[in-house]
């Protein structure tokens, strides 16, 4: 009998040793290594760095801001170290973790995008091997309540649909919704991930965070209570383990930029709170800039059985779009390494916040086979003009043919040479539209996504061609394109000895003077929306700086658009400037003007000007062109 209650003592203590294992693993620990004192220095401390970096995240300040701070910050008491990497002040605090205010990059709308996905349908059960461990998807938006940022939702809204009409269960999930609970427990229940959300590096520690939907302090909640003071009251232990910390980042809301705090969670974190082999086979895609830098997360996602892990490993401005083109291509049935292959590589690269550019990446290598959907669609594009190798002696080519397997195409992608813009469609199937190409080599590659001929699913095609230009070199080619559809955007060049003040005379290459007396050529007008319009020169020109502008004549109910010019010079490379806001229109000599860049010649030397003109509001009440 003795012998059974010492076993049965035994197996007690066990139990409640791991019960209290179980315990320490999960809650935090109290706050007796912290003594008071030292918590009201730490919180002291956090809100006099508020107070002096807040105002650079809301005045659109740059990194440079943060690194004239780094010497007041390192005398206050608590803090370990601050420094600055990438777009963030870092602040290290002595028996705490690490916090961060991040500059918020501009979201950029591409001017190749329609704000389209395919309509799809039913894809009674077509099968593919390596799908998803299960049909349910998720999608993120942590960006929710930024007023900035609406088409987020609309882009969950797509997605949702059109996930839905595939067979996925779909569960969105906003800012509020979007806690530290819900990372810690739920990711793993879903097939398919697609997270909207900021995402910072730290090299120091190695380190990648991703930023919750949830504020330490809701509004109208515990407004005299410090932010730190909730992350050390709920999180303590896990901020001291780089699990979880806070980070700020400015957000629109009430039609004002204000900065709010959210809890974020770090790659360790998803690392410890989740078993080996607990994901289903998952594919997830993170819209955060520099999510994927050192492959942290796609390498404990895939350790937690994960089949892929997509993200940007630098900082981005157009995640949520490129996003939406890769589910456009895996929704037509191909694999994820297929649809990277035929992404734009202005979709796939993005210049916007580093000088050698964001890339798009996934991880493992092995991933590239996952597919959301399966089935050979057998579907292709057509080129019957120009043809693949053969060499042409004029500058511009007329592109066109057909996509075979598809009853329509809802959008297209046409990058030449590295520039992309939308794809003209002339009909259902047909596409149609001039190319303005180098001397020597040009490559053209072609992506359409629409619906197949012969099942109810989502199509998806592309295709690359190489033709060659022998003609002399241009001495200017230069394009312009914008984001917004129904509207007109108007390009124009200026000689030496110009000023503002010549646009719309005789001395301007525009829509009303397209071939000048100097040498430039515009070659289409373009007053439906996107571009792309073009101003070249063939020949060398007189020396002499030459100025290229952008004018929003006429927005036609579109409202604010983005412009991009693409600029190269004596057959060079090509230098590229945008996106540049213009918000008011206003026909001839009024509205918005981009001084866009000067190009010097004979040097061909392209210096970029980045000058906004307003010449104030059309005397027309009604703006009518040409």
């Amino acid at each position: 009998m003795k012998k059974i209650l010492l076993i049965l003592v035994a197996v007690i203590g066990i139990f409640v040793l791991l019960i209290g294992c179980k315990k320490d693993k999960d809650d935090p620990k109290p706050n007796a290594t912290l003594t008071e004192q030292e918590k009201q220095e730490i919180i002291s401390s956090y809100e006099d760095i508020r107070k002096i970096a807040v105002p650079i995240l809301l005045e659109d300040g740059i990194a440079e801001d943060f690194e004239k701070l780094i010497p007041d910050i390192k005398d206050l008491p608590m803090v370990e170290k601050a420094w600055v990497e990438g777009n963030s002040l870092w602040v290290k605090f002595k028996k705490g973790g690490v916090v961060s205010w991040s500059i918020k990059p501009k979201e950029i709308v591409p001017p190749y995008i329609e704000f389209t996905m395919p309509i799809n349908r039913s894809l009674n059960g077509r099968m593919s091997e390596n799908m998803p461990g299960n049909k349910k998807a998720c999608l993120i938006n942590q960006q929710s309540n930024d007023e900035e940022r609406p088409y987020c939702k609309e882009i969950i809204s797509t997605l949702d649909k059109e996930l839905s009409k595939n067979g996925y269960e779909v569960t969105i999930v906003n800012a509020p919704e979007a806690d530290v609970k819900f990372f810690e427990k739920e990711l793993s229940k879903y097939g398919v991930i697609f997270f909207i959300t900021h995402g910072v590096y730290s090299k120091s520690d190695d380190i990648t965070w991703y930023l919750t939907g949830e504020e330490p302090s809701p509004s109208g909640v515990d407004l005299d209570k410090s932010i730190i003071e909730f992350l050390i009251n709920k999180f303590y232990s896990q901020w001291l383990e780089s699990k979880i910390t806070v980070m700020e980042a400015p957000e629109h809301r009430n039609l004002i930029c204000v900065s709010v705090p959210y809890y974020a969670f770090s790659d360790r974190f998803i690392d410890n709170r989740y078993s080996n082999n607990s994901f289903p086979n998952s594919l997830t895609y993170w819209v955060a800039c520099q999510g994927m830098k050192s492959d942290n997360l796609g390498k404990v996602l895939s350790k937690k059985g994960a089949g892929v892990t997509i993200g940007w490993d630098e900082t981005n401005c157009l995640g949520q779009f490129t996003g939406m083109l890769l589910f456009q291509g895996l929704l037509g049935g191909y694999s994820v390494q297929d649809v990277f292959e035929a992404l734009p590589t202005d979709a796939k690269v993005d210049y916007c916040g580093v000088s050698q550019g964001a890339n798009l990446v996934y991880y493992p290598d092995s991933g590239g086979t996952m597919c959301l959907v399966g089935g050979d669609n057998n579907t292709s594009i057509s080129v019957f003009n120009p043809i693949p190798g053969l060499i042409y002696d004029n500058r511009v080519v007329k592109l066109n043919g057909t996509v075979n397997g598809f009853s329509k195409i809802n959008s297209g992608t046409v990058e030449v040479n590295g520039v992309t813009t939308i794809l003209t469609k002339i009909s259902n199937t047909n596409f149609e539209q001039p190319l303005v190409i180098n001397q020597g080599e040009n490559k053209i590659k072609l992506t359409c996504y629409g619906e197949l001929k012969d099942k109810p699913a989502s199509a998806f095609a592309s295709t690359e061609l190489t033709i060659y230009g022998d003609f002399p070199p241009l001495a200017l080619f230069s394009q312009l394109t914008w984001n917004t559809n129904y509207s007109d955007v108007d390009f124009h060049l200026l000689p030496p000895n110009s000023t503002i003040s010549d646009l719309w005379t005789n001395k301007d290459c525009y829509y009303a003077n397209k071939s000048t007396s100097w040498g430039a050529y515009l070659d289409v007008d373009n007053t439906n929306g996107y571009g792309p319009e073009h101003i070249t020169i063939p020949n060398t020109p007189a020396p002499g700086i030459y100025t290229l502008y952008v004018h929003y004549y006429g927005a036609y109910g579109a409202g604010t658009t983005n412009a991009f010019v693409a600029v190269s010079a004596n057959n060079g490379d090509i230098a590229k400037f945008g996106p540049y806001k213009l918000e008011k229109d206003g026909g001839i000599r009024a509205g918005d003007v981009w001084a866009v860049c000067t190009i010097e010649y004979p040097s061909g030397i392209i210096t970029p000007l980045n000058q906004y003109h307003y010449l104030g509001k059309s005397k027309s009440s009604e703006i009518k062109k040409k």
